[in-house]
């Protein structure tokens, strides 16, 4: 993902990550298989943050997880196309704390609170860039 951390953080703070899970309610199978590579960079640089901040889970799992967003992951699952199948079961395995049920997977969600120094995830940045992460 080539946005910075400060890009990701004001995409965040203006609700971006709701709008991204929402567009996998779409029915056009190219909308969602974007949609998807989207959350998945997203969960690779909440992986950084994680990392870099010593935090205790990646602030973007946990987010997700808040809105709803792994039930919608999980909906797709059962859907008739195969790469979306393998991405949305992908991500589940490797950001979310998935389980296999009948072929598919659920999450288990944690109570736990994400906190670092500041209790905010982008509390190293000194500016928020508002230049758009993605070109179009």
């Amino acid at each position: 993902m080539s946005a910075t951390r400060s890009q990701v953080g004001y995409l965040v703070e203006k609700g971006g990550i709701l709008v991204i899970c929402n567009a996998l309610q779409f029915s056009d199978y190219k909308i969602i298989d974007v949609t998807l590579n989207a959350i998945e960079l997203l969960l690779e640089k909440g992986k950084e943050i994680l990392v870099e901040d010593n935090m205790y889970e990646n602030p973007f799992v946990v987010e997700i997880e808040r809105i709803e967003g792994t039930t919608l992951l999980e909906t797709l699952q059962d859907i008739d196309n195969d790469k979306i199948n393998e991405k949305c079961v992908n991500i589940l395995e490797t950001y979310f704390k998935a389980t296999p049920i009948d072929n598919s997977y659920t999450h288990q969600n944690p109570q736990n609170q994400i906190q670092n120094q500041n209790g905010n995830p982008f509390a190293n940045d000194t500016h928020i860039n508002s230049q758009p992460i993605f070109s179009f």
